[in-house]
């Protein structure tokens, strides 16, 4: 056989192999095996890395299962063995579609319709990217000509009844949903979209709305069956576990309407499990991580999947934060996945509709008196607004009303667009044509469309108000937006759909919002704002007050002066804007409805007054909370335990609570006493409960129940239950009868965590009748007079707790007596026979395993505090986190501790070899080199002769690399605010954080190479393209090397600015691309310039 054939045939038996890998690869993801199918899949790739099909399919299983990092990478990957690969460019274009990256997806999906110029689904998901680029008309065109000429799916009517209604095209918009909703089978999605548009219609019956929600759960709900939510605890006073799903965690209404907030609810009380429906991030998204105990995306789940999901987070009440808006799951919710289900902002513009939704949070103006009907859940009035509205973290001045300077009033509506119909539009006329040279100012992202704007002004010029005097603006980054405030004097709130975080928006920069409250939840978003920011006549009962108020503000521009003076304070400072106040009343609204199910009773609506309290409509008296205890928080020189609740202890005979070191633990606040004192040993109880949680009962003592005989004897530390030794019998005073207890019988508001037992009354019956409690403590410390009988005793006790879990750890607590009678002017003890130790038991390591990290933090300290088991103290605290175990020994001085300088400085940049390998080449070629992040790759170019200019947040970091490097380490500190691990900012003062990107315009000549593997990657990547154009003769041989750049897919925004040159695992180098817009690197700087990422 010749070498060739041997060839061919090798080469046809691998192909034939990897197609039967990816042949059983696809059959494992069908049978809901994806990381076997991955598994497959890595093992063609070993084989054949540049596999196109197994890269393809490897790429899908990471989008289906929430993996989008991985899934980008591989469809990138792809595009660098084939540029043109049209399946590869339509996947990424809907991955950055998905995450809001819409100009980025665009550019991908061109590429798709450029390699198949037919194909169907290229060109609607075209139409959904031009529809996120507000390109209206065009996104139409689209879909019109596959309706008209092409196989057109349900979808394609609802995507084009959501561009008409956008465009003010009411009665085509409702035409097409109609037709969407009949062809849709049981897919939702077009009758969602109805149920917001009828909204939007003037005149439209609540009743025949609050109909039609009703009709979606007989509809799409029908055979959906409730799942098992798993069953919470029914602790009244426990932590809440409370979800919440969403699409708006980042900067949109409901991140801005809930954050701040959130932020302020006591962890102790309640615990966010976040669970996010969309891909987009940005510092809004961060804030919301941070705050939550969980955060998961979940757009790759299905509804039966993300029910599954949260009955296995155990979540205790269950938020939805999307309607039937986007990003909805309703489906989920009436499977009831949790105890309780609450309907908050986010698609919140009337009830859900379903059966399963418990609550609805609202308000007394939003939900007045007598509203109940048209709800199918309980309504929650919150005793204020049911929002909190977050003002953003620029602050643009407040200039004078326009009318001082122009010589006419400038009314303004900067709502969405749609909101604007012919019923309102007269409306205002009318007020225009009492207000002569009056001006109307329209600010919105469908204005960009001519077609809106034409037939807007069209609507006006038949209420005889001319084009000369309608001013219309199309969309503009959101700082200048609220900038243009200062352009008009008096804001007009649209009906019968009104302003929500526009009209919050409009008060922030001074100017007072005029509304009429419309007939749903919907039209009365203003009206609660308004009301509780301390401007409740700017609400209008009908169209004549209306139209009277506007006309009473605008003839007096003093009094509009002074409110627009002082009204972004106002607003700061009430309700609306008070985060403490609104996440207290949260928390007792939660608390209130966590009790009434404990108690087993069905949901009722409840109201909050202006104090927090909480009453149901079915009760009298206000709810009695109960709040679970602050946590406790001890310092023990420099390290920190804390823990929620106290540590209950039970002392049997005193002894603990007598001894000196007893005072000391008692003032910390940690512990929770209760005191046994059969014989009277405790002379300061009085103090002790008056000091702290502290309960004595005298004369009692652990026991069957039944009433036992105390020995009284000449020294009281030898009272007890138990008939002295016979060596002491002698010292037997009297006896007298003392009640016994049962330990089992005792109740305690937490399980017990510390048991002491001394050694004068009965161990071994005091602990048969405690089996139940003690299946709980931490810690059993039983006190043993060193005696051939205390050895017998011993034995026993760790036969009865082995069975229940304790192990034997060791002695502590020894005192001694002499064997030998010494001189009386002998001046030091000899003492070395035993007379008392204590025995301590603990949980095995297989117990102590099941522990939840609030009682292995209590099993710390008294490790730490009590016993001095440094040792086991840190072990339990490594079972929690190795660095918080590494903190406790450097704190305590067991581990030698950095000094602050002591900085292990890197001598090469923290990347893998390859990519090492691809930054060695660049820098080798480079002149002028700059860095934003600095460390093994400022020691590298100093190493290659480069000055290093540059950026870093982290100032002791600075100081020491210019002392290892000398005066060629030119990075400046630019301040963020505390920072963290890897400089990253730790504080919110986000006003600050621009300065970081911009530094690189400190330098007035260009770089040749630029390195950005800091904070700020995408505003630094932005500004380093700007001060390129600005400062080279040659900008586009300027090298951008990316660092983490194709694994981070928020970083991918710079793709349609960057061509790629290079590309080596996880970095890029790239050039700037050509005939690239200023204004469009601007805005994109603007909306990156406060992420950290």
């Amino acid at each position: 056989m010749t070498q060739s054939k041997h060839d061919t045939e090798q080469t046809t038996q691998d192909a034939e192999r990897t197609r039967l890998i990816l042949e059983t690869a696809l059959q494992l993801l069908r049978s809901s095996q994806p990381k076997q199918a991955l598994d497959l899949l890595q093992q063609a790739l070993t084989e054949t890395p540049g596999h196109i099909s197994a890269l393809l399919l490897k790429g899908k299983i990471h989008r289906e299962t929430g993996e989008t990092a991985h899934a980008i990478r591989d469809f990138q990957h792809i595009l660098t063995l084939a540029p043109d690969h049209h399946e590869a460019n339509l996947e990424l274009a809907k991955l950055y579609h998905s995450a809001n990256d819409n100009r980025v997806a665009l550019h991908h999906i061109e590429a798709a319709e450029k390699a198949q110029p037919e194909h169907q689904q290229t060109l609607e998901h075209k139409s959904m990217i031009l529809g996120g680029l507000h390109r209206y008309n065009e996104a139409a065109a689209i879909l019109e000509n596959i309706i008209e000429n092409g196989t057109p799916h349900h979808f394609n009517w609802n995507n084009l009844a959501n561009i008409y209604k956008g465009l003010g095209l009411f009665e085509e918009a409702e035409r097409h949903y109609l037709t969407a909703i009949e062809l849709s089978g049981d897919n939702d999605i077009a009758y969602n979209n109805y149920l917001s548009f009828c909204h939007y219609i003037p005149h439209y019956p609540k009743e025949k709305i609050l109909k039609l929600y009703k009709d979606w759960e007989a509809r799409y709900a029908k055979n959906t069956a409730q799942i098992g939510h798993s069953v919470t605890a029914l602790n009244a006073d426990k932590t809440l576990r409370i979800g919440m799903i969403s699409d708006g965690f980042r900067t949109h209404p409901v991140g801005q309407m809930i954050t701040s907030a959130l932020e302020e609810i006591p962890p102790h009380e309640i615990e966010i499990y976040a669970y996010s429906t969309n891909l987009s991030e940005d510092a809004v998204t961060q804030r919301i991580k941070n705050l939550s105990t969980k955060w998961m995306t979940v757009v790759h789940l299905d509804e039966q999947e993300l029910a599954r999901q949260l009955v296995e987070d155990k979540i205790d009440i269950l938020f939805d934060l999307c309607g039937h808006n986007s990003g909805s799951y309703m489906r989920t919710m009436a499977m009831k996945p949790a105890p309780i289900l609450v309907k908050w902002v986010g698609g919140l513009i009337n009830t859900t509709g379903l059966s399963t939704m418990d609550y609805l949070l609202s308000d007394k103006i939003e939900t007045p008196e007598g509203e109940d009907e048209f709800y199918t859940e309980k309504l929650i009035r919150m005793p204020d607004d049911y929002i909190c509205y977050n003002s953003p973290i620029y602050t643009p001045d407040i200039q004078a009303p326009p009318a001082r300077y122009n010589g006419y009033i400038t009314l303004g509506c900067f709502n969405n667009p749609t909101k604007l119909n012919p019923v309102l539009l007269k409306q205002w006329a009318r007020i225009m044509h009492s207000l002569p040279d009056s001006r109307l100012f329209l600010k919105g992202f469908q204005f960009s469309s001519e077609t809106l704007t034409n037939n807007t002004k069209a609507l006006l010029l038949e209420q005889g108000i001319g084009e000369e005097r309608v001013i219309i603006e199309g969309p503009s980054y959101h700082e200048d937006l609220l900038k243009a405030y200062n352009k008009i004097d008096i804001a007009l709130d649209p009906w019968p759909y009104s302003g929500g975080l526009t009209t919050c928006e409009a008060m922030y920069m001074g100017v007072p919002v005029v509304t009429l409250p419309g007939p749903t939840f919907a039209g009365r978003h203003s009206a609660t704002h308004l009301t509780n920011a301390g401007m409740p006549q700017l609400v209008a009962e009908d169209w004549d007050q209306y139209h009277d108020i506007v006309l009473a503000l605008a003839s007096d521009l003093d009094n509009l002066a002074n409110i627009r003076t002082h009204l972004r304070s106002a607003l700061l400072e009430s309700p609306v804007c008070d985060a403490q106040r609104f996440a207290r009343n949260f928390s007792n609204a939660m608390r209130a409805i966590w009790q009434r199910h404990c108690e087993g009773k069905e949901p009722a609506a409840l109201s909050l007054d202006k104090e927090g309290n909480a009453c149901f409509s079915d009760e009298a008296e206000p709810v009695q909370l109960q709040l679970p205890p602050e946590p406790i928080e001890i310092e023990d020189d420099d390290f920190h335990f804390r823990f929620s609740g106290k540590i209950v202890t039970l002392d049997n005979g005193a002894g603990l609570c007598s001894s000196p070191a007893f005072a000391g633990l008692h003032k910390l606040g940690a512990l929770s006493t209760i005191c046994l004192d059969p014989a009277g040993r405790l002379t300061n109880a009085q103090q002790l409960q008056h000091t702290g949680d502290f309960h004595y009962v005298p004369m009692t003592v652990l026991g069957d129940g039944a009433l036992k005989t105390l020995f009284i004897t000449a020294d009281i530390n030898q009272t007890g239950t138990l008939h002295p030794h016979p060596s002491r019998a002698e010292q037997v005073l009297t006896t007298v009868p003392a009640q016994s207890i049962k330990l089992d019988e005792i109740s305690t508001p937490e399980p017990l965590d510390w048991l002491v037992f001394d050694d004068n009354n009965s161990l071994m019956e005091a602990m048969e009748h405690g089996q139940s409690t003690l299946q709980n403590a931490l810690f059993v410390q039983v006190k043993l007079s060193f005696n051939n009988q205390s050895l017998l005793l011993l034995g026993q006790a760790e036969q009865c707790l082995a069975n229940l879990g304790y192990e034997f750890y060791g002695f502590t607590n020894q005192t001694s007596i002499s064997c030998a009678e010494l001189p009386l002017n002998t001046t030091k003890t000899i003492a070395s026979k035993i007379r008392n130790i204590d025995a301590i038991f603990l949980k095995n390591s297989e117990e102590l395993g099941k522990l939840d990290e609030n009682r292995k933090m209590k099993l710390a300290f008294l490790s730490h505090s009590v016993f001095n088991f440094c040792d086991l103290c840190y072990l339990t605290l490594d079972s929690i986190s190795k660095d918080l175990a590494d903190n406790y020994l450097v704190d305590n001085k067991i581990k030698e501790k950095k000094q602050q300088n002591a900085i292990d400085l890197p001598t090469a940049p923290a990347m893998t070899p390859k990519e090492r390998e691809l930054f060695q080449k660049y820098i080798s070629r480079c002149k002028r080199y700059f860095e934003f992040g600095s460390g093994g790759s400022s020691v590298v170019a100093k190493e290659h002769g480069l000055t290093v200019y540059g950026v870093e947040s982290d100032k002791n970091w600075v100081d020491k690399l210019k002392e290892h490097l000398g005066d060629d380490f030119k990075v400046e500190h630019v301040d963020i605010g505390p920072t963290g691990e890897w400089g990253y900012p730790t504080s919110k003062d986000e006003e600050k954080f621009p300065h970081y990107s911009r530094s690189i315009f400190n330098h007035k000549d260009h770089f040749d190479l630029i390195l950005v593997d800091g904070r700020f990657r995408v505003a630094c990547t932005i500004s380093s393209i700007m001060h390129t154009l600005k400062a080279s003769p040659s900008p586009y041989a300027t090298k951008i090397f990316i660092h983490d750049f194709w694994n981070r897919s928020q970083y991918h925004k710079t793709l349609e600015f960057l061509d790629e040159i290079e590309r080596v695992e996880s970095a890029g180098v790239f050039k700037i691309k050509k005939n690239i817009k200023e204004e469009c690197l601007h805005l994109v700087w603007k909306e990156y310039s406060t992420n950290p990422q």
